[in-house]
């Protein structure tokens, strides 16, 4: 079921990180709700990620963007751009008070809506990748534990989304049913 036509429903006060450029807590929440999330792999590269929170906000911003618009929205992601010559792997950048950061990341499986984190580091030290993933080294990522355990927390999400907004829609129906018969009452 898609829940396109209820956005209206789930519009929230801004987060930090929707302030920082990334997406509404609704529009998170509808992706997971329709399939259209992406899940993020080795997202330990974000460690790397201190300092003043306006920065942590941007990278997080960057990152919810990239798991609801997927890896190549030209309208919703900030600043990024395809790696030449990397099949399937693009870089952004975030910047904090001091420097500059790359995001790097790679379709791992488009299907299944999977992207590798493949960097993320200072502009000045960062070694882009220079060779797209064979078949193989993409499984063999893929069955890491530490992988398969976010791939699974991202479809438990999914699941919870669904839930949450099937039970919204619900109430709104239900509100608007009782509208609808509280003024053809008051008509007659």
């Amino acid at each position: 079921m898609k829940y396109d036509n209820y956005t209206h429903l789930f519009q929230k006060p801004p987060s930090d990180k929707q302030l920082a450029g990334g997406p509404e807590g609704g529009q998170i929440l509808l992706a997971q709700a329709n399939g259209t999330y992406w899940t993020l792999i080795e997202t330990a590269h974000f460690r790397n990620c201190k300092g003043d929170n306006g920065f942590i906000n941007r990278t997080n911003a960057f990152k919810h963007a990239l798991q609801v618009y997927g890896p190549t929205s030209n309208k919703e992601l900030p600043d990024f751009r395809a790696n030449g010559g990397v099949k399937d792997t693009w870089h952004g950048h975030v910047k904090s008070r001091d420097s500059t950061y790359v995001l790097e990341w790679t379709i791992i499986d488009k299907e299944k809506k999977i992207l590798l984190i493949r960097g993320f580091d200072v502009h000045e030290n960062y070694n882009y990748v220079k060779k797209e993933l064979t078949e193989n080294e993409k499984k063999d990522i893929l069955a890491k534990p530490e992988n398969l355990k976010q791939i699974q927390r991202t479809k438990d999400f999914a699941n919870k989304a669904i839930k949450k907004v099937r039970k919204i829609i619900e109430l709104h129906e239900k509100k608007t049913d009782q509208k609808t018969t509280l003024k053809s009452n008051l008509i007659r």
